[in-house]
């Protein structure tokens, strides 16, 4: 029996001094999303996204922002942000809505 003993431990002892692996993430604590404009209330709810995207991608846990110990939290999500920053996007209108001038319907 003692013999059946120490293999346990000796295959215990090996599997817990494997090494461990580990990667690093960029970009983690960090999100880009849309915001409406740039008055305080367009600014915040851009804000709460992106500290919703930054708890999912900690956390691995899509469901993390339906948490009600966190409600709170997100709601008040613009005083944990260190930075910001506004970048233009050009949008460009689908095919079946044409940009520029449109000819003006003939009168019938």
């Amino acid at each position: 029996m003692r013999w059946h003993a120490g293999l346990l431990s000796l295959l215990l002892l090996t599997i817990t001094a494997s090494p461990a692996f580990s990667a690093q993430v960029s970009g983690l604590y960090s999100a880009e999303v849309p915001a409406e404009g740039q008055e305080t209330h367009q600014r915040n709810r851009a804000i709460v996204e992106a500290f919703r995207q930054v708890l999912v991608k900690v956390t691995g846990n899509r469901d993390v922002i339906h948490h009600p110990q966190l409600a709170d939290e997100i709601r008040n999500a613009p005083r944990y942000v260190q930075q910001y920053r506004y970048r233009m996007v050009t949008l460009e209108a689908p095919a079946e809505f044409p940009s520029g001038p449109q000819p003006e319907p003939e009168a019938g």
